[in-house]
């Protein structure tokens, strides 16, 4: 459980924050995020996580390969 904490701690500092975050969902392998200032989001803290395998942006949504 730790691992995970961890993890949603170091992703939640990378996308700049509880309060950038406009949705959240998931998939079986990804974590689906919208954010409301996409200036804010740091696309190579978020690979260099432990556990995330990669990064996606498209037009609406972050993507985080776990």
């Amino acid at each position: 459980m730790k691992k995970y904490q961890e993890l949603s701690e170091q992703v939640l500092k990378c996308i700049g924050g509880v309060g950038n975050i406009a949705f959240v969902t998931h998939c079986a392998t990804r974590l689906r995020i919208s954010c409301k200032n996409w200036e804010l989001v740091e696309d190579e803290g978020l690979t260099s996580i432990d556990g995330v395998k990669g990064v996606v942006r498209n037009s609406e949504q972050l993507q985080l390969v776990i």
